[in-house]
């Protein structure tokens, strides 16, 4: 339940992202990083045992200095993940944004075969090289890179690739890598208070809206945390197809997307392609 809760509401965040639309992009991801670090940072000292982690991981930092790097990679990763779903969600992008989301377990084996040396049998082999296959069409029909697909799904594969090798207890590894964002989510206030153009404080819902932005992003992370600890990998990978669909089907019935032919040829190959890669989880054991 943790787990089906942390993926519906990860596809429903689009339709939130969507109602938000006077607010500039850079903005809403501003609030989103700002309120979700004090959303955390108010989780983790409420919690004796989290909050001497934290205390101690910060007092020895300068002895940390990888995991350190590590967590400043992921921070890096997931703020821009985040900034290039929000900005698909709020600019008609919703079926682009989808194909990443599906394309993303695929990239992360990718990912492990080049950096942990993963091995692959035929069918990852055939998954990944139909996955592909299915980005060149989209490519193709749209006359551009799918930019957003690609990066959604290269940030996420990055994510978990530093993740990986993260040691540091999950929910205080979110507080360190909101805390190394939050300065930059500031930044992008002030300027845009400086430009006379910030949103926030101008409307009472709208505000309200970009404070519970944090809340709602902590709040997935915290129950797939807890869930992923009771579910198989197997689990976990049928599971995740649920975020890509919804948003999908957002694209298609509520932002009223047109998919042409060759999108669907597009999606044909990636939906083929996950459905070797499930047929191959129970087989195929990650490093």
């Amino acid at each position: 339940m943790y787990v089906l809760a942390a993926y519906l509401l990860w596809g429903l965040l689009g339709l939130y992202w969507n109602q938000l639309h006077p607010v500039n992009e850079f903005e809403v991801m501003a609030h989103r990083i700002l309120w979700g670090f004090v959303v955390i940072v108010v989780i983790v000292y409420v919690i004796p045992s989290k909050r001497m982690i934290l205390n101690t991981f910060i007092k020895g930092v300068h002895t940390n200095k990888r995991e350190l790097a590590r967590l400043f990679v992921a921070s890096i990763a997931i703020s821009t993940n985040w900034f290039v779903f929000i900005y698909a969600m709020m600019n008609g992008a919703a079926i682009e944004a989808s194909l990443g989301l599906y394309i993303t377990p695929l990239v992360s084996i990718l990912l492990g075969v080049i950096f942990f040396h993963d091995r692959l049998n035929r069918r990852l082999v055939m998954a990944i090289a139909l996955a592909l296959l299915g980005v060149v069409v989209m490519t193709y029909e749209l006359g551009v890179i799918p930019f957003i697909a690609i990066l959604l799904a290269l940030t996420s594969g990055v994510y978990g690739l530093a993740k990986k090798k993260v040691k540091l207890d999950s929910v205080v590894g979110m507080t360190v890598e909101t805390m190394i964002s939050t300065p930059v989510a500031i930044g992008i206030l002030v300027f845009f208070y400086t430009k006379d153009a910030l949103v926030f404080g101008s409307s009472l819902q709208v505000s309200l809206k970009l404070v519970l932005a944090g809340i709602l992003t902590v709040l997935p992370l915290l129950w797939f945390s807890k869930g992923v600890q009771m579910v198989t990998l197997t689990t976990i990978g049928f599971f995740q197809y649920i975020t890509p669909t919804i948003v999908f089907l957002l694209g298609v019935f509520v932002f009223q997307s047109t998919v042409m032919f060759m999108e669907w040829l597009a999606f044909g190959l990636i939906w083929s392609s996950l459905l070797l890669y499930s047929l191959t989880l129970k087989k195929w054991k990650l490093s």
